[in-house]
């Protein structure tokens, strides 16, 4: 939301993050992921989620180091006021486990699937990594 074209929809958000700061904000306490209800029937994403909720509501880790009065700057810009990171989303060990599943599913039935990955996966963390032709040597 905070990198939305819509004025208003990034006043929320950063009002959102405000008001978390001020009223919800433990630091003694870890944050917490808490999978929010989805409302498919939303004709938005910003009404995907409910961000009244205080249960599922916390700062996201992008702005834990923008200021207080930063984010209050940042309500009265016409235009975004931060560059979009382009963030990923997933790493690069989540792509492993797709290319993991896909090779899997060509040789497979469905039913012995989670089995097969799951030997897979033992057999690549037991057996040795030979990365170049100096590693077959030294062993």
């Amino acid at each position: 939301m905070l990198f939305d074209e819509r004025k208003e929809v990034r006043e929320r958000a950063l009002k959102q993050i405000l008001y978390y700061r001020e009223k919800l904000y433990d630091p003694t306490k870890l944050r917490a992921y808490v999978k929010p209800a989805i409302n498919f029937d939303c004709t938005d994403y910003v009404d995907m989620i409910n961000l009244d909720d205080d249960n599922i509501l916390s700062e996201p880790p992008f702005t834990a180091n923008i200021p207080h009065e930063h984010l209050l700057e940042y309500i009265e810009f016409d235009s975004p006021p931060f560059p979009d990171p382009r963030i990923p989303s997933h790493i690069q060990g989540t792509e492993r486990f797709v290319q993991l599943l896909t090779s899997v599913s060509r040789r497979s039935i469905e039913k012995n699937r989670d089995g097969i990955m799951a030997v897979t996966v033992e057999s690549r963390s037991t057996i040795p990594r030979l990365n170049s032709k100096q590693d077959l040597k030294n062993k």
